[in-house]
């Protein structure tokens, strides 16, 4: 058995690729690959490896990032060491198993889990973060293991496309069918727009107004090259940006990142002038109709921008599928002494800036 661990960068970049293309059509995901990675670099910072244990015809791999910790805000102004942490790059990630005849699952990723957990223990890394893929199902590699704790998020929506046209509007509640119609009835128009810095710039300001109206967590927001950055790493075989218009006017945008199997409607935003045009409605179902067309077997939506199951956004969402996806994230700590140290710095830091210590249960403590 060999364990390694890749960067994105150079030769090494080239193999994870070659690594992501090799696993079965149904384990391939945008998410993996080198270049997703490397949107986190750019944007902020965050560095990308691949955990990679092979042995014959059997491999585990796991994409993550490096994240470094004394940006935060409880720790700029303190002379400090260097602190870091891991996780998955925005959205999914975790290990991904394909078996093969001279091993088996349990031996190779216990393997794996070993080496993987020496590695990051090894760098000083204070603990690990990973949202598992709610298509992939990888989640089952981890379930039983004493080390891990799944914890199950909030609820969240993919459309089929498997049926065509026809399989997904029946998939659509009869409310949704109705929003269809009524856009249509309105005049709005989608189209396939050319990923450039003006189309780009539309995007953002419509998704920061949805952002702003929904009342969305810091963590939604993004940095001004965050989009850009996207496309640069992607690739605009990758990436595809969505108008609904109305006359001249756009009202709903979508940027879709799409590869193997799945399109992922990644972000959107909306104009609220235009609520009653219904145009976020038509351009998920013309989007959800042009990755049939493109052979895609899933229109990834996402969930709420909240938990709560009275989310205006999930409820919205699951309007276009009978049956919702479930999440599953798992946190553990890397190294006790470094979580220790971080976990009494922020409580400090909390107590002298609050007056009190927070009592959130968010994982890492530092993070909070």
């Amino acid at each position: 058995m060999r364990f390694r661990v890749l960067r994105a960068e150079g030769a090494e970049r080239d193999e994870w690729r070659s690594l992501v293309l090799s696993l079965p059509p149904e384990l391939r995901d945008i998410h993996f690959l080198p270049g997703y990675g490397q949107i986190y670099r750019s944007t902020y910072g965050h560095v990308p490896y691949l955990a990679v244990l092979d042995h014959h015809d059997a491999i585990v791999l796991q994409p993550f990032v490096v994240r470094s910790i004394n940006e935060l805000p409880f720790l700029r102004e303190s002379d400090v060491p260097s602190y870091f942490d891991i996780a998955n790059a925005y959205g999914f990630g975790g290990p991904l198993y394909v078996s093969g005849a001279s091993a088996g699952q349990v031996d190779l990723v216990d393997e794996f889990e070993r080496n993987f957990v020496d590695y990051c223990r090894g760098h000083g890394f204070a603990s690990e973060f990973t949202i598992l893929h709610p298509l992939l199902l990888n989640h089952r590699i981890l379930e039983g293991r004493p080390d891990v704790a799944l914890h199950q998020e909030k609820p969240l929506v993919a459309i089929s496309l498997a049926g065509g046209p026809a399989v997904i509007w029946s998939g659509l509640s009869r409310g949704q069918k109705s929003s269809v119609n009524r856009a249509k009835r309105a005049g709005v128009q989608v189209r396939n727009e050319d990923v450039n810095a003006e189309n780009l710039g539309i995007f953002e300001r419509l998704y920061l107004r949805t952002m702003r109206r929904h009342g969305a967590a810091e963590r939604w927001y993004f940095p001004d090259d965050y989009f850009a950055n996207c496309l640069n790493e992607l690739g605009s075989h990758h990436v595809s940006l969505f108008f609904a218009r109305v006359g001249d006017q756009v009202a709903a945008a979508h940027m879709v990142l799409h590869g193997f199997n799945t399109a992922y409607y990644h972000f959107g935003g909306s104009d609220e002038n235009y609520h009653e045009c219904h145009a976020g409605s038509l351009l998920i179902y013309e989007t959800a109709i042009w990755a049939s067309e493109q052979r895609y077997q899933h229109y990834f939506l996402g969930g709420g921008v909240t938990s709560a199951s009275d989310d205006k956004l999930f409820r919205f969402k699951a309007g276009f599928s009978k049956k919702p996806l479930r999440l599953f994230s798992y946190g553990r700590v890397m190294n006790a002494e470094v979580y220790e140290e971080l976990a009494r710095l922020k409580r400090s830091y909390e107590l002298r800036h609050e007056g009190r210590v927070s009592d959130s249960n968010y994982f890492p403590i530092y993070r909070r």
